[in-house]
């Protein structure tokens, strides 16, 4: 039997972690995304400086320099109903581990909820790709007019937690995206408009 090189055993401790997502019954983040964001093994921490493009996995994609800006603040207001600053949720950018970045809209324990963007750069040389992974957990979904295999899940699903909610998942020029918005009131059809102004920005 071959020995297993040290990056895919960082992937599958990461990905352990991933998957430990809570009960469908409520989410599991009680304060503001600065104390809930987990920071994946293996990766830069989302306080650092500024982040930088990688490229690797499926052809020339890269992962966005800043995934603030890829959702337009028109659309941060319909989905959140008052204006909202992005601040950097948690991201890795080592290329021997899952890649991805993320960035966070409102607070958890608002009544309006929260809004997570997630971008990831699968690996398909070890057959990972960190938010198709994470979203597996998420259960049934519907599919949607979103990029390419757009999928709307009843669950709101962000880096590192998830919780009630609604979440788009797609792909887009060799990029998984996610779209999340947390509570129970959360507009599908809204969320839908603003994946897709999010697709049209990659």
């Amino acid at each position: 039997m071959r020995h297993l090189r040290p990056a895919v055993l960082g992937v599958a401790t990461l990905l352990t972690a991933a998957l430990a997502l809570p009960a469908c019954g409520g989410s599991d983040d009680s304060s503001s995304s600065a104390s809930t964001t987990a920071e994946p093994a293996g990766g830069s921490s989302s306080d650092g400086g500024e982040a930088t493009t990688t490229t690797t996995g499926k052809g020339s994609a890269q992962l966005p320099a800043d995934v603030c800006a890829l959702l337009p603040a028109d659309q941060v207001t319909a989905l959140l109903g008052s204006p909202a600053t992005g601040a950097k949720g948690a991201e890795s950018r080592n290329p021997e581990n899952p890649q991805f970045a993320s960035c966070l809209w409102g607070d958890l324990t608002s009544p309006t909820g929260q809004v997570s963007l997630a971008v990831s750069l699968p690996m398909p040389e070890i057959g990972i790709d960190y938010l198709q992974t994470v979203f597996g957990g998420a259960g049934p979904t519907t599919p949607v007019p979103v990029g390419e295999d757009g999928e709307l899940a009843d669950r709101f699903v962000r880096t590192g937690g998830g919780g009630v909610g609604k979440t788009i998942l797609f792909k887009q020029d060799g990029l998984t995206v996610a779209l999340g918005q947390s509570g129970d009131t959360v507009d599908a059809a809204k969320l839908q408009t603003a994946a897709q102004q999010v697709a049209e920005g990659l």
